[in-house]
Parts: C-alpha cells; structure tokens; sequence
C-alpha cells in the first residue's frame, strides 16, 4: 500500500516552514540544468555548422 508523507497539499509545500528554501533551490536547480542544457546545444550546433563550412 502507499504510504503519503503529506497530509495535504499545503503541507507539501510549507514544509513545516523549510518549504521556501526547497522550493527556491529546486527552482534554481532547474534553472542552471536547463541553461546548460541550451547554452551546449548552441555550441554544438555551432560547431556542427563551422565543421559543414569547412568540409
């Protein structure tokens, strides 16, 4: 059977009071996995087209 650590929505994101803190960090966490994720896309691809150039 599953067993729900939260009583409520509201008490999912309160957190007894830490709640502010996960979710600011979590926010900023996925912030800086995604921009990496587009700031290397963009430099592969530019890679790729000056390679094209070249060849």
């Amino acid at each position: 059977m599953m067993n729900v650590q939260f009583e409520s929505l509201r008490s999912l994101f309160y957190m007894n009071g830490h709640g502010i803190y996960v979710w600011v960090v979590l926010i900023i966490f996925l912030m800086v996995i995604i921009g990496l994720f587009l700031f290397y896309k963009i430099k592969i691809n530019n890679f790729k087209k000056e390679n094209n150039e070249i060849n």
